[in-house]
């Protein structure tokens, strides 16, 4: 390279996407009750033991499907059927091999369940959403400066792109014990959900504070319907190499109910078995000024394209709902409520974001008659929010929407009023994508040719100026390197229009 050219390069180092693959699956799994069913009340599913082994164009899956079913016995009495199964999916992904990192999930999108078997069988069908997404990290040169001068234009642009440095997916067991107000005759309902408060990196440690918040349906002395909310902290260590305090961490927790015993001693002491799933994903944001035109005559400019992923915007929308409740039927006693979120398409306008959709609750009561009875009722809701840097080319996706705290009071025979908390996480995120000078030398000027000033008059265009000279569009551009690209001219510019000499 000749030495009078003041280049500054350096070596940057970005994730190139090697395969990419989203699918929809479902499983089905038969569940024999202890007791012969008569209404499915609630089903509960979730997932732990996360594994994503990548082989050579597909991708081995096994994960732990867990299924809580409540249901009313012959006797209109609430029983409770756990179930654990194993998953096991081969996905298909061209270009996928062993070393690559990778970032994937794994959600329950739907569930249904139908009784068989003169109720001593529940049929259960599990939509899944899996996405995997894997990577290689790659090196390259690129020119970050150049000396500027008048007859040398020199473009720069700021380039932000975020690098996945690991992902690691953790199940742990936890024992908490909780106090009840009063003596419990039974419990009906355990309702857990599991939050991260603090997270610190350490020695490529992830040390994480979180706590499970639980909502408990229980029957007390007189068989009265009670509900009680309790939040016990806890804490992980999770292990991903190379990651380190500057790096942005993105989880996932999920609390999952094992079993639970009440002491039949003081009838108010309850021993649960819990299992924490966590999906953790860490990410470094890099980003530097790059040159990406360099302008002047007798030099000759090389361009590379780069790709990588831009920084993911992550928010949290939420919305408590209380509302009253017509029942269709006069109702005795209000036995429980259960609630569920169904949206549609985020929609995006500048920053902000809104989500439309409904909350669809399930509430069972008894008649007059000592009937079970369940009542639906669709609530409209709508979730808004604004995510700072949000732009029209971002991914948004919504990952994962929830109920929680559901609460219920029975105002009359015909009415009950009902308090609902949703949430909604949702992340934005769009590919960058930009050509970069990587190398600068220079070329010979043709020594037959020398040049004359034209100053631009509105409404000229290269091509008319091409034509009115008699010079190619290829000429012109090299003598004016500074036009640059897209090639854009406005009145008053001067231009270089090459002639012959002799």
């Amino acid at each position: 390279m000749p030495g009078d050219l003041n280049i500054q390069k350096m070596t940057i180092n970005i994730d190139r996407i090697i395969a990419k693959e989203q699918k929809y699956e479902e499983e089905e799994t038969v569940i024999t009750l202890k007791q012969p069913g008569m209404v499915i009340m609630d089903l509960e599913t979730k997932l732990s033991q996360v594994q994503f082994d990548i082989k050579k164009n597909k991708v081995l899956l096994k994960a732990n499907l867990h299924q809580n079913i409540f249901y009313l016995d012959e006797n209109n009495q609430l029983q409770q059927e756990s179930s654990t199964s194993l998953v096991e999916k081969i996905i298909s992904v061209n270009g996928s091999e062993p070393g690559l990192k990778s970032k994937n999930f794994i959600q329950v999108t739907g569930k249904s369940s139908e009784i068989m078997e003169q109720g001593l069988q529940v049929k259960i069908k599990t939509s899944l959403f899996i996405s995997i997404q894997l990577h290689r990290n790659e090196a390259r040169e690129v020119v970050t400066g150049f000396e500027e001068s008048k007859d040398i234009k020199v473009k720069k642009k700021n380039i932000i792109w975020e690098n996945l440095v690991g992902q690691e997916h953790i199940t742990e067991n936890i024992n908490p014990e909780i106090s009840l107000p009063e003596k419990a005759s039974r419990i009906l309902k355990i309702d857990s959900k599991a939050f991260i408060k603090n997270t610190d990196i350490k020695q490529h440690n992830l040390h994480l504070k979180g706590e499970t918040k639980y909502q408990i349906y229980y029957l007390n002395e007189n068989e009265a319907l009670r509900f009680h909310n309790e939040t016990v902290p806890f804490q992980l260590t999770l292990g991903v190499p190379e990651a380190d305090p500057e790096h942005y961490v993105y989880l996932y927790p999920q609390a999952v109910l094992q079993e639970y015993r009440l002491n039949e001693e003081d009838e108010t002491s309850l021993k649960l078995s819990m299992l924490i799933n966590l999906s953790a994903t860490v990410e470094e944001v890099a980003g530097v000024n790059l040159v990406t035109h360099v302008a002047a005559p007798g030099l000759k400019i090389d361009k590379e394209t780069i790709t990588g992923e831009s920084r993911e915007l992550e928010t949290e929308l939420g919305e408590m709902l209380t509302t009253t409740i017509d029942l269709h039927h006069r109702a005795l006693e209000v036995v429980h409520l259960a609630a569920e979120i169904r949206h549609e398409a985020p929609q995006v306008e500048n920053s902000q974001i809104t989500v439309n959709g409904e909350i669809q609750s399930r509430l069972y009561l008894r008649d007059e008659e000592d009937t079970l009875r369940m009542h639906k009722e669709n609530l409209p809701v709508r979730f808004s929010g604004v995510i700072p840097q949000l732009e029209p080319d971002h991914e948004i996706e919504v990952i994962s929407s929830d109920t929680e705290n559901i609460t219920f009071q029975q105002v009359n025979q015909y009415q009950v009023e009902q308090s609902v908390s949703a949430k909604m996480n949702i992340k934005a995120r769009k590919t960058v994508t930009e050509d970069v000078v990587v190398e600068i030398s220079e070329v010979p000027l043709p020594t037959d040719i020398t040049t004359k000033i034209y100053i631009v008059q509105q409404g000229d265009t290269l091509d008319k100026i091409s034509w009115r000279f008699q010079v190619s569009m290829e000429e012109l551009s090299k003598a004016n390197p500074e036009v640059g690209e897209p090639a854009e001219i406005s009145p008053g510019q001067k231009l270089r229009i090459p002639v012959k000499i002799g």
